[in-house]
């Protein structure tokens, strides 16, 4: 297996999961947010990178797990459980530019509880290019990066993953959504209660609360070391 040594991401530059909205978006809160660090990648992925000839180890990786919860607008849910990735904010880094309107290879992997949103789903299991454009130095359109939620889960989970346009920096991010909302309030409680504590400490609570509701996580690329252990270490630096 192949394992990435990946460092804290600001929340700031991550793609965002939300229901499009012909006047913006009605993105999922985050919870809270891992940084990874000796992670096994999904065997589809890393044959992604290899059939773009893109080596892990040789790009610029920004990398995180994300704990998603409720939308903004919980009012506001897709009626079809259809929502879209916007890789926006990382194309924003990228280029350096406020408006943009160019492709990006992006995709899901290992996908645990979703589905290709038809009929503009993102790639499942592939890179592919999608249209990704900023305008009027606000919206993101178009809707075309969809995923569909499987009915009846509390929790599902998927890697997603997306190339720079010079295919030398990657985006590449483990989303948790908990669409139950007892579980919800059960995790947002467990972080408000450690807040102030260590990071450390924090972590290895959220995850011993994660793993009690039976929520997967990455597995390691060490045998000896379990996800919590490695994502505590990396919390630690």
């Amino acid at each position: 297996m192949l394992s990435l040594g990946l460092y804290y991401k600001s929340t700031l530059y991550a793609p965002i999961i939300g229901k499009y909205e012909s006047q913006g978006y009605n993105f999922f809160n985050t919870l809270y947010e891992f940084p990874i660090l000796n992670l096994a990648l999904p065997e589809t992925m890393q044959a992604a990178y290899n059939a773009q000839h893109s080596v892990v180890h040789e790009l610029t990786i920004e990398a995180s797990i994300f704990l998603w919860g409720s939308l903004k607008d919980p009012s506001n849910k897709a009626a079809d459980g259809v929502y879209n990735v916007a890789f926006h904010p990382d194309v924003q880094r990228w280029t350096g530019q406020d408006n943009f309107n160019i492709p990006i290879l992006m995709g899901i992997f290992d996908p645990n509880g979703v589905e290709p949103g038809s009929p503009h789903s993102i790639p499942f299991n592939t890179f592919a290019p999608v249209a990704v454009n900023k305008h009027d130095n606000v919206y993101y359109s178009p809707n075309n990066a969809q995923f569909k939620l499987v009915p009846g889960r509390k929790v599902v989970t998927f890697w997603t993953a997306a190339l720079s346009p010079d295919k030398r920096s990657s985006a590449i991010n483990f989303n948790i959504i908990i669409t139950d909302e007892a579980l919800q309030q059960s995790l947002h409680q467990t972080i408000t209660e450690f807040q102030y504590t260590p990071p450390a400490q924090r972590n290895e609570r959220l995850i011993e609360a994660l793993s009690e509701a039976a929520v997967p996580l990455p597995e390691a690329d060490h045998n000896a070391l379990g996800a919590a252990a490695i994502i505590l270490a990396a919390a630690a630096r």
